[in-house]
């Protein structure tokens, strides 16, 4: 259960989970079309997933990027394996680990969907587009028009954390290769709030050192894979 913040702006982070990036990396991001890839990185799985440890969890993700108008994905396959060996470095201090069974190429013009979306509620519209009961949602967009309310914010992602309706960590294209990011939107995901510490991963702010997580925050994420996740669970 969140606890409601003073400010309008913690109001809402405490129903959906948001980061923005400073330091050493700028990159790509989104797509939502029927192009779905599982190669053989894909079903062996990613890094620390496979470890031997039997209380070690892996956590099954969808990984969808947007297509740009020349058909190009914003993140390559092989970029989205190498952002997950990333994440999977970070979390596995709380034994935690995640493996990509589904990378998805989305055409966004084919779903009806803005390729730089401007609004916070087109996110849902995304989440509700490229939803799957068996995995966690990863989506890449293009780079966000700030023209609408995503541009009242300085945050270049948003995850909805458990107890929403809807489920997804949305990411614009200039964080889509940033491991940190995304690792951090899955703690979202896995039901942690944000925490006023630079070197925590949970930082509103995410540094290159923004990596460490709390014994507490690791019981925390195990405990929201165990009580909202099981479907995800592959060990």
């Amino acid at each position: 259960m969140r606890t409601l913040k003073v400010k309008t702006l913690l109001i809402q982070l405490s129903i959906i989970g948001y980061a923005a990036f400073i330091g050493g990396w700028i990159q790509n991001t989104f797509a939502a079309s029927a192009v779905s890839f599982v190669g053989q990185e894909g079903r062996m799985g990613t890094g620390r997933c496979e470890a031997a440890s039997p209380d070690h969890v892996c956590l099954a993700l969808k990984y969808s990027v947007y297509r740009d108008h020349l058909g190009e994905p914003v993140v390559s396959q092989a970029e989205a394996f190498q952002n997950v060996r990333e994440v999977d470095q970070v979390w596995s201090q709380c034994k935690i680990g995640f493996k990509i069974e589904s990378f998805v190429q989305v055409d966004p013009s084919e779903d009806q969907l803005n390729y730089r979306p401007a609004d916070t509620g087109e996110l849902d519209i995304i989440r509700r587009r490229l939803e799957d009961p068996e995995h966690l949602l990863v989506v890449t967009t293009g780079t966000w028009n700030r023209a609408g309310t995503l541009g009242s914010s300085p945050a270049n992602a948003w995850t909805s954390m458990p107890g929403e309706n809807l489920y997804g960590a949305i990411l614009e294209k200039p964080v889509g290769r940033f491991g940190n990011i995304i690792a951090h939107e899955l703690g979202h995901y896995l039901n942690l709030d944000h925490v006023n510490d630079a070197q925590s991963l949970m930082n509103p702010v995410i540094y290159d050192h923004s990596t460490s997580l709390s014994r507490e925050q690791c019981e925390n994420a195990r405990y929201a894979v165990r009580t909202y996740w099981q479907k995800m669970i592959r060990n």
